[in-house]
C-alpha cells in the first residue's frame, strides 16, 4: 500500500516558525503534527513554546501531510484550564517543515511517529508571540503535570 501523502511531498508551506490558538474553552489532549514537505524524514530541534513554558527536544520528523492529519510525527500533550488567558503556541525547528494543530485524542489522526510532549517542559522567557508572564500556567512542571498518549516516541 503506498504511502498516504504523494511522493513528491504534500506540497504545503514549509516553515520554521508556526503560532498556533487552541481553542479557548477546551481542556484536554492537544497535538501539533509536524511532517517533511518532501518524502524524507529529518532530525530536528523542535521548540515548542506555550506562555511561560517551553519544551525543546530533538525529534524525527516524518514526512506527511498535515491537513489531511496523515504521515508525520505527533507531538501530544495536554492541555489545561486557560479560563484567566489564552497563551498562544509556537513551533520553532532550525528546518522547514509542515504543521497542524488540532484538540482530539491519538485516534483522530494517522501519524508515523508519536512523541509524548507532556514531559520535560521548561520555564520560557515572554515572547511577543507568547506574551504570558512565567506565572502564566496552572503547573509548576508545565502545560501538563499527567503524561496521556502511547508515550512511544517514536
Amino acid at each position: 500500500m503506498p504511502p498516504p501523502w504523494p511522493a513528491a511531498g504534500s506540497g504545503c508551506d514549509a516553515r520554521t516558525h508556526w503560532v498556533y490558538q487552541y481553542d479557548h474553552a477546551y481542556q484536554g489532549q492537544v497535538y501539533a503534527l509536524l511532517a517533511r514537505p518532501d518524502a524524507t524524514p529529518t532530525d530536528t530541534t523542535v521548540t515548542l513554546t506555550w506562555g511561560a513554558w517551553r519544551w525543546r527536544h530533538p525529534v524525527t520528523v516524518q514526512p506527511g501531510t498535515p491537513e489531511r492529519t496523515t504521515g508525520g510525527t505527533l507531538l501530544l500533550y495536554a492541555k489545561l484550564d486557560t479560563s484567566l488567558r489564552d497563551p498562544l503556541v509556537t513551533v520553532d525547528t532550525p528546518d522547514p517543515v509542515c504543521a497542524a494543530f488540532g484538540t482530539a485524542g491519538p485516534t483522530s489522526v494517522a501519524p508515523l511517529s508519536t512523541v509524548d510532549a507532556n514531559q520535560g517542559w521548561t520555564g520560557a522567557e515572554p515572547t511577543a508571540d507568547t506574551p504570558d508572564g512565567p506565572d502564566a500556567m496552572d503547573s509548576p512542571s508545565g502545560p501538563s503535570t499527567a503524561a496521556t498518549g502511547d508515550g512511544t516516541g517514536g
